[in-house]
């Protein structure tokens, strides 16, 4: 690194950089409601995301049924899949974000 001059800058995306909880929330439903359980408001995701995908699933589960690791890891899948088809539909940058990059 040349002294006084910034060569790079590393950002987490997700919630930071980009509003992607629409997307997330509305992928992680679509899971959820594919397997017959109940879905949450978006507003719930808030609370839900920020530990990688697993921990997603395991929050987002109802209380009652066994989060069983087997459970688990088709349902992480499963939103994987869903979320790469879905992950663009309202994502976006946060305003002053694109200026603040360049």
């Amino acid at each position: 690194m040349i002294k006084g001059k910034t060569t790079a800058a590393l950002f987490d995306l997700d919630g930071t950089l980009v509003d992607s909880l629409q997307d997330i929330a509305a992928s992680m439903n679509e899971v959820l409601a594919d397997r017959g359980m109940p879905v949450h408001p978006t507003d719930a995701y808030r609370i839900f995301v920020g530990d990688g995908m697993e921990k997603l699933v395991r929050r987002c589960l109802p209380s009652e049924l066994d989060a069983s690791s087997a459970l688990c890891s088709d349902m992480v899948q499963d939103m994987k899949t869903t979320y790469a088809t879905h992950w663009k539909n309202t994502t976006a940058p946060y305003p002053g974000i694109r200026e603040m990059l360049e």
